[in-house]
This record gives structure tokens, C-alpha cells and sequence, in this order.
């Protein structure tokens, strides 16, 4: 079981969210840094081990400083979450928040 941490206490803007999810979750060259494709990738995954876990950290001290994009970013975790923990047909992929 592979485990993926996606630490937000790097983030201080929406171009550095992309870029993180882009480099820790590898996603394709065509990712465009928008919210769209975003969830289009994290949909994907195809390129990741089933069972794999993905890890959002530091999510409260993001808040304090850009609560805007926290709770962009919290909707799009649960909407990831949401999506994963239905899709049985493919592989397993647990979206946590620590």
C-alpha cells in the first residue's frame, strides 16, 4: 500500500495547489492548472497503485492563511473523496485529511 502526502502547509495560492498535486500525484502533462482538470485527474489515477492512500496535511494552517482557497480546496477534497470512496470498478484510492 503506497501512501501519497500532499502537504498544504506549502501552499499559499491556487497556482501552488496545481503545482502540488501536479508533482506529488504526477499528474499528466496536458494538467492545466484549473479546477477542472484537476478533477479530471483526480478521477483518473490511473497511473497509481490501487490501494494507494493520498494525504492532505496541514489543512488548518492553510486556512489561516488563504480561507478562500481553504475551502475551495476542502470542496474539491470532498468531492475526490466522494468519487473514490463509490468507484469500485477500477482500484482503490482512499482520499484522507490529517
Amino acid at each position: 500500500m503506497n501512501k501519497i502526502i500532499i502537504n498544504l502547509n506549502k501552499v499559499w495560492g491556487k497556482g501552488g495547489f496545481f503545482n502540488l498535486l501536479k508533482d506529488e500525484l504526477a499528474f499528466p502533462d496536458y494538467f492545466g492548472n484549473n479546477w477542472d482538470v484537476a478533477d479530471e485527474c483526480i478521477r483518473d489515477l490511473c497511473w497509481l497503485d490501487s490501494g494507494t492512500t493520498i494525504c492532505f496535511r496541514n489543512a488548518e494552517k492553510l486556512r489561516s492563511r488563504n480561507n478562500l482557497l481553504y475551502n475551495d480546496i476542502m470542496l474539491f477534497i470532498k468531492m475526490s473523496q466522494e468519487y473514490w470512496e463509490k468507484e469500485t470498478s477500477r482500484k482503490t484510492i482512499k482520499i484522507v485529511v490529517e
